[in-house]
């Protein structure tokens, strides 16, 4: 064996086992009734486990050939679910007979009982058919022979009637269909009737019961197996008594059987009997009872009596009520109907005693010899035995759970290598809840059982409480804010004096003039200075001005919101407490959590949604158990802390109660001496004994009402407290003085909760009794607020008497105090009637959030709380703060109706919040619209409405979409497009520019975040593009044409859009669009004109196929020469069809700059122009060397050399001299190329003769051409 491994323990089966000292005496009853031979119908009667099966047991050691047991555990009638145990008393006796009849004719092996007509198939016998076989074969060869006899005998040759060969054929057929027939049919043919033309004969009788049908059958079988015992088991399941009267029934006719006589079935009846010598009482060996519980082995017999029915029932089968002159009523008449004995069987495991056997069986599992301490504490505790044995009060089931603690054991429980947690007791317990909850427990491996679910809620639960104790201990303790007003104190003091600034206190020493008392440094350094700023309160400077909140925190850069109410800090046992709670939820078990019933689940967590329904009400973690597993073991084990969320850990809940109270008696002082003794001294041991003793009726005696027992009742006797404060009634002085020493001396300890439910029983009586708790100091602060909470519950509903409402004291404590008030947490009418109560005290609530709706409903309605972020967060019963959003607030009508008018209030507040924190208006597109709408309509005709609107939307999450706004007025289209808060659609954008029959700033904001919108009508889509293609003018910035390029990509297919349409965009869209190929060139050309910005006409003027000269024409103005020249993305011969064109592009301002750059471009490029294009250049001043180059050009040159005077004096000058003399010398030039060159090409056509240059290089000609 493994030295990491327990001792191995064989399983026990758990069928039933025949025990001498447990099972003796039973069987001795059952022995003597049978052998009696007057008994012929036994119950063995007694609980289900009582042992009653191994007792049969025993009864079949006893008489083995001649016993025969029958279960109707198999019996399944309609209705029942198959529920081991449960009665069903849906069966019939039809069916418990039909399964008896079964049962019995099984047993009997079908060659045994050949003549039987009970339908059962059996094994082929191969000898036994071969044997029919061969006597069918010799039967029909014996026919054969005497038909073939009388044959030879008609025919005189008697040798025919002997010859074999005419039988062996025959023989050999018979044989071998015979031996077919029966295996084909073997079991499986039953002749039920003959039907011969219109006679029919039926051969069986169905008659409806079973015992009548299989009479005969049940008689032969009896007599062919010689069985005399028929025990019958399971009887209990069902609650059907005609079943026993027919079995009762079958016996007495079975008895009466001449067939079944014993006489003739075991005795010397018949010749064969009587040459055998037959002695069937050759088997029986003596057995002496009184020797029956030592025998190990019970000795075979052999009963001759009458045939026995054994019935295995519980006692309360036949439990027939019956109700006798008497009025008694008892069962005793039926059970004694049936049955000619009953054995009763004192049942071997109850509730009580259950623990003994299970711990007998886990004892088993140390095995034979002294225990190893290895043993010992591998076995569950006898603790864990005793809680929970109560649970399985039956020998089998308690085996079971052994045997299967013992295979888990084996391979869970190793020394040293399982988890510390995993003890022999939670392994038990393991075990226990399997045997409980055993589909449960398969549902562990995939995850879905009740435990994981229980396993989720608690995970909910501890994160919940987690976050709740986090927050309130994230308050500033009382020490770090006054640190920080120390701080604030020494800065603004110095701020101060340098601004020359003097704080100051009101001393009012007249009614008619204020006298001003400089703040010293520790007045301001004082937290409670600085909360009564915050709260409203102005700090006087310089003998009468004041400052308020905001003017201290903008004139010295200061923030006061750490004296905020609520920053207030958390008294030092609250923090304590808080994180003795978070520690313990930090580390908290089921066992943990149930005991903090403090700690809830609150009904609207999510973890409500995987499929379980949702409470009315938080739960704590004890009746979230109730309502997920229910009472019992299981609850049980959690309770006590071995159930835990590792679902292994299981024990035994150990349950007791220690009172621990020493009795003392002073009955006779209150009997004898009536008259109250309020501060008498007395124990709470004699109180109780008293009460005992007397009942609770002596309460209402003078001489109880005293402080201490008034103290006790409400610690030990909560509900008959009333019996004493009812004699306060009369609230004389002693009334008054008793109650202020009662909670001078008790009201700090006892029980809140019910001291405050007499507070209320008190002012329900006596109204004016709620001053005396308004003034009562003596009690804690905290205490002392629930006990006002109470004494307003107990006032009248109507209202409170005006001495009550009255009261200055009542007034101003309800004022500090209403917040604390558990009663305006709560919801229902007794709410509202405290709200209404404060609401006569002039209560106005600071602060909304830990009101119940139903409290705040009632502030709200009056209009008695203040308006604030926080109160609007109550009033949607928000717990923790956070933002709150328009839409939320539609929730609550007053909160929306107080909101909307003030929200540009709202908006500011909005603006201030932290811009990490999700702060929005809506949350929903739904909630943004009905919220739009509902402005727009409250600030129709306003004209900074659209602004408004425009805020509301842009303060929405960022994430929704209106997916349709065509229902929306235009405003809120237009604040919803601006604001991207819409879905970008083909129908939203058409609707927007159907309602206003333009492209607005909206549509090309949308446009410009999406250029791809959604396709979601039919409509043209051409004028719509087209109005944004116009649009485009008005915003470039937000539809570029990068933008109207996707867009019209993105739409493409679905519209028309004319090259006019295109050409109206802004021209850097419109360039785009003629770039990418949208329309034809000549469509183009066709519709455009000079208007166009140039860079459009350029892009015109580029495109395939080219233009013509005219199309230059059109689309060239003299301002745009210079640029047409330069286009490198128009074709160079396009931009050469400028000299066609002089007459309208030399025109205006820059008519010189066109002709210089016209001249410059054609001599570049080498275009011959005609002379009277050169003249037009020349006149406008073109450069004269750009014109010489012109004239060399074959497109000039022959023209000019025809008429060169002209050109020449066009050219004037020194060109001008060549043929101009009168009065003028030779001309000089200089020395520049284009000089060279033209002079070049003159002389070479004889019109000028060139001389020497100058020394310094000027170039000389000689005139030849006249004028």
């Amino acid at each position: 064996m493994s030295p990491d491994r327990l001792p191995w323990r064989r399983l026990d089966d758990l069928a039933p086992h025949y025990a001498p000292s447990l099972h003796g005496s039973y069987l001795r009853a059952l022995l003597e009734g049978i052998e009696s031979d007057e008994v012929s119908n036994i119950a063995l009667s007694g609980p289900y486990g009582a042992g009653k099966s191994s007792i049969l047991e025993g009864l079949g050691q006893r008489y083995p050939a001649q016993t025969i047991q029958v279960s109707l555990a198999t019996v399944r009638p309609a209705g029942d679910d198959g529920v081991i145990g449960k009665r069903a008393p849906g069966a019939s006796a039809n069916d418990l007979q039909k399964e008896i009849v079964k049962q019995i004719l099984y047993v009997m092996d079908p060659a045994r009982t050949p003549a039987s007509r009970f339908p059962r198939t059996s094994k082929f016998h191969w000898p036994r058919s071969l044997s029919w076989a061969f006597l069918a074969g010799l039967t029909g060869v014996a026919v054969q022979w005497l038909i073939t006899l009388i044959l030879a005998f008609a025919q005189q040759d008697t040798n025919l009637a002997w010859r074999p060969e005419l039988y062996v054929p025959t023989l050999v057929g018979v044989v071998l269909v015979t031996f077919l027939l029966l295996r084909i049919t073997n079991g499986r043919l039953a002749i039920s009737d003959f039907t011969a033309g219109p006679a029919k004969l039926t051969l069986t009788d169905a008659s409806g019961s079973y015992f009548d049908d299989y009479l005969d059958e049940i008689v032969y079988f009896f007599q062919v197996s010689k069985k005399r015992i028929l025990v019958l088991e399971d009887m209990d399941r069902f609650d059907n008594v005609e079943v026993f009267e027919d079995l009762r029934a079958l016996n007495v006719l079975l008895n009466h059987s001449a067939q079944l006589q014993p006489q003739r079935i075991h005795g010397n009846f018949g010749v064969w009997n009587r040459l055998k010598s037959r002695s069937p009482w050759a088997k029986t060996e003596e057995l002496d009872l009184d020797t029956l519980e030592s025998l190990k082995e019970i000795p075979p017999g052999f009963h001759v009596g009458p045939i026995v029915f054994v019935y295995a029932i519980r006692d309360s089968l036949l439990a027939e009520t019956v109700t006798t002159t008497n009025d008694v009523r008892h069962d005793a008449f039926t059970r004694t109907k049936f049955f000619d004995l009953i054995v009763p069987v004192v049942p071997f495991v109850t509730e009580q005693n259950a623990r003994g056997a299970l711990k007998k069986e886990l004892d088993l599992l140390v095995g034979e010899g002294p225990a190893t301490p290895q043993d010992v504490h591998a076995r569950p505790s006898n603790d864990l035995v005793r809680s929970i044995a109560q649970y399985f009060p039956d020998q089998r089931q308690i085996r079971n759970i052994r045997n299967e603690f013992s295979m888990y054991r084996d391979r869970l429980l190793r020394p040293g290598q399982h988890p510390v947690e995993l003890n022999p007791d939670r392994l038990l317990a393991l075990i226990l809840y399997k045997n409980l909850e055993v589909a449960d427990f398969e549902r562990i491996r995939v995850g879905k059982s009740k435990l994981h679910d229980l396993l989720r809620f608690s995970q909910a639960l501890v994160h919940e409480n987690l976050d709740r104790i986090n927050i309130r201990l994230g308050h500033p303790s009382e020490e770090s804010q006054q640190a920080r007003a120390r701080d604030l104190a020494e800065h603004i003091v110095k701020r101060g004096d340098s601004l020359g600034i003097q704080f100051q206190r009101v001393r009012r020493n007249h009614p008619y003039a204020d006298d001003y008392l400089t703040l010293r440094h520790d007045e301001l350094a004082s937290i409670e200075l600085w909360r009564q700023v915050v709260a409203g309160q102005n700090l006087a400077f310089n003998n009468g001005k004041q400052l308020s909140r905001d003017a201290i925190e903008r004139g010295f850069d200061v923030s006061l919101s750490f004296a905020e109410a609520t920053a207030l800090p958390l008294p030092a046992e609250e923090r304590a407490r808080l994180e003795r709670e978070r520690r313990d939820l930090e580390s908290a078990t089921w066992e943990g959590l149930w005991s903090a019933p403090n700690f809830v689940l609150d009904p609207q967590s999510p973890v409500w949604s995987d499929g379980k329904s949702r409470p009315a009400g938080a739960l704590s973690f004890a009746q979230i158990v109730g309502e997920t597993i229910g009472e019992g073991l299981a609850s049980d084990l959690i309770a006590a802390g071995h159930l835990t969320q590792n679902f292994a850990l299981l024990s035994a809940q150990f349950d007791s109660q220690f009172l621990g109270i020493e009795a003392q008696n002073f009955i006779t002082s209150i009997t004898e001496h009536p008259g109250r003794r309020p501060l008498a001294p007395v124990s709470p041991d004699a109180i109780r004994e008293v009460i005992e003793e007397r009942s609770p009726a002596i309460l209402e005696r003078s001489g109880m009402v005293n402080i201490h027992v008034l103290a006790y009742l409400l610690d030990e006797l909560p509900n008959e407290a009333h019996r004493i404060v009812a004699q306060l009634r009369s609230w004389t002085g002693e009334d008054q003085n008793l109650t202020r020493a009662f909670l001078s001396r008790y009201g700090s300890k006892a029980p809140l909760s019910s001291l405050a439910n007499a507070m209320s029983l008190l002012t329900g009586l006596v109204p004016a009794a709620v001053g005396l708790v308004a003034n009562d100091s003596a009690v804690p602060e905290a205490r002392r607020t629930v006990l006002f909470d109470a004494a307003i519950r107990g006032l009248s509903p109507d209202s409170a008497p005006t001495s009550v409402s009255e009261n200055e004291a009542v007034r101003r404590y309800a004022q500090q105090a209403h917040s604390a008030l558990e009663s305006l947490t709560l919801d229902g009418s007794l709410a509202r009637v405290v709200s209404r109560h404060l609401i006569h005290f002039g209560v106005i609530v600071e602060n909304l959030q830990p009101l119940s709706p139903d409290a705040r409903g009632v502030f709200v309605a009056a209009g008695k709380f203040e308006m604030t972020l926080s109160n609007l967060n109550a009033i949607l019963g928000n717990e923790e703060p956070r933002w709150v959003s328009l839409e939320r607030l539609q929730d609550d009508e007053d909160a929306l109706g107080a909101t909307l008018p003030r929200i540009d209030e709202y908006l500011t507040l909005l603006e201030r919040q932290d811009p990490s924190e999700d702060v929005v208006t809506s949350e929903t597109s739904e909630g943004l619209t009905r919220i739009l709408e509902n402005l727009a309509k409250l600030d129709e005709g306003d004209e900074s409405a659209g602004s408004t609107l425009r805020a509301v939307a842009h303060h929405s999450s960022p994430s929704l979409r209106v997916m349709d706004i065509e229902p929306n007025a235009g405003s809120v289209q237009e604040a919803l497009l601006l604001e991207n808060r819409v879905e970008i659609t083909t129908g939203n954008l058409m609707a927007r520019f159907a309602d206003q029959g333009r492209i607005t700033e909206g549509i090309a904001t949308a446009l410009h975040e999406n250029s791809c919108p959604e396709r979601n009508v039919d409509a043209d889509l051409a004028p719509f593009l087209a109005a944004v293609l116009i649009a485009t003018r008005h915003f470039p910035a937000l539809l570029s044409a990068d933008i109207l390029r996707e867009l019209l990509e993105h739409l493409g297919g679905d519209y028309v859009l004319s090259e006019s349409s295109l050409l109206a965009a802004e021209p850097a869209v419109a360039v785009q669009l003629i770039n990418d190929g949208w329309g034809e060139a000549g469509g183009f050309r066709a519709v455009a004109d000079s208007n166009l910005d140039w860079s459009v006409r350029e892009a015109l003027l580029a495109m395939e196929p080219a233009p013509d000269a005219s199309h230059v024409g059109n689309l060239v103005e003299p301002e745009d020469v210079v640029a047409f020249l330069e286009s490198e993305a128009i074709e160079t011969e396009v931009r050469t069809y400028v000299h066609l064109h002089l007459d309208t592009l030399l025109i205006g301002p820059h008519a010189m700059r066109n002709a210089n750059a016209i001249a410059s471009f054609l001599r570049n490029l080498g275009v011959g122009i005609g002379v009277a294009e050169i003249h037009a250049l020349a006149r406008l001043g073109a450069e004269r060397g750009r014109l010489l180059a012109l004239l060399t050009l074959p497109g000039a040159r022959d023209e000019f050399v025809a008429d060169p005077v002209t050109t020449l004096d066009i050219l004037g000058g020194d060109y001008a001299a060549i043929v101009n003399r009168e009065g003028t010398k030779s001309p000089k030039f200089k020395p520049t190329q284009e000089n060279r060159d033209f002079l070049a090409f003159l002389q070479s056509r004889g019109l000028v003769r060139i001389g020497r240059p100058k020394p310094d290089g000027t170039l000389q000609i000689g005139r030849t051409l006249r004028r």
